[in-house]
């Protein structure tokens, strides 16, 4: 099985929401990680003129960036009301500056659509439009178990654990696996989920940690946070989120095949070129590594035992 990159540098890492303060995160993030950076990306980055034109390349672009605008948009709002519910002010303070930083990446897809010109009306209408299948398969359910669970029920813990687990363990491998897909035919959608990935990063490891020292300070919240888990999971099981993902891989599949010599060898794992990839081997690919992520992330938690 390949391993995820992502996985490992998250794995690698203890951080906890004392490391991630206001006055931290705008030192070491605001301040440093995003130094010459304008909208997510790096300012430096020239934009291919492929991308600009009708093409299958450019088709799966705007569906695989409005998807994950849309994601980013449901997690900030989602975030606040975390905030809001924080128990410490260290994890308040962390989850306000992961509001911050999901904004910033749903800032920098939209931004991104907006300079290649994916629609001539308002983007959000325009959006919400074009994908409202997604929508209400995908981000509806999502959304309406994680307002009944953090909302309705007021489960604090529950809220951070479908967005370790069901969401930032989920749209993190599709970064990562945008960030590798992208590189050469278009540099600066490539580098934009490359400079979201260094936040989720630090977003998984740290409410991961949430969750863990919560158990270790309570093995009573076990059984809560179990439960949350495994109805989180099986809603993920339900949501069509493969179909969406395989109909723009077979875009991109058409438009790297119009690029070829832009793509040349790179690699897209060490045994697979990309050029040789299939849209079904980047589509397990991605799933692979969700699976790893989240895995990770459960035994982390101390909750491998509730899935079994």
């Amino acid at each position: 099985m390949n391993k995820s990159s992502l996985l490992e540098k998250a794995s690698s890492q203890e951080i906890t929401t004392r490391d991630c303060s206001v006055e931290i995160w705008m030192k070491e993030v605001a301040q440093k990680q995003r130094l010459g950076t304008t909208y997510g990306r790096d300012a430096k980055i020239i934009l291919p003129d492929r991308v600009l034109n009708e093409s299958p390349l450019r088709q799966s672009l705007i569906d695989e960036f409005a998807f994950k605008a849309l994601s980013e948009d449901y997690g900030t709002r989602g975030i606040c009301h975390l905030a809001a519910m924080a128990q410490s002010s260290e994890e308040h303070e962390f989850l306000v500056t992961q509001v911050f930083d999901e904004a910033m990446h749903a800032r920098a897809f939209k931004h991104h659509l907006e300079e290649i010109g994916a629609c001539d009306t308002n983007l959000d209408t325009f959006i919400r439009e074009k994908y409202a299948e997604e929508i209400r398969f995908i981000f509806t359910p999502l959304n309406d178990f994680f307002h009944n669970v953090a909302i309705e029920n007021k489960n604090y813990l529950g809220g951070v654990t479908i967005l370790t687990i069901i969401l930032e363990g989920v749209l993190a491998p599709t970064a990562e696996m945008g960030e590798l897909k992208w590189q050469r035919l278009n540099p600066v959608a490539s580098n934009i989920q490359h400079q979201a990935n260094l936040d989720e990063i630090r977003h998984l490891t740290i409410c991961a940690n949430i969750i863990k020292e919560a158990i270790e300070r309570n093995p009573q919240v076990l059984g809560q946070v179990g439960t949350v888990l495994y109805d989180g999971m099986e809603l993920w099981k339900k949501i069509p989120i493969k179909d969406i993902v395989y109909k723009r891989e077979v875009l991109f599949q058409k438009g790297m095949f119009e690029h070829k010599n832009i793509v040349g060898d790179q690699p897209l794992t060490e045994e697979l070129r990309l050029i040789d990839s299939t849209p079904e081997q980047r589509l397990q690919l991605t799933f692979e590594w969700t699976q790893q992520m989240q895995a990770s992330r459960i035994k982390y938690m101390g909750l491998e035992k509730l899935m079994q």
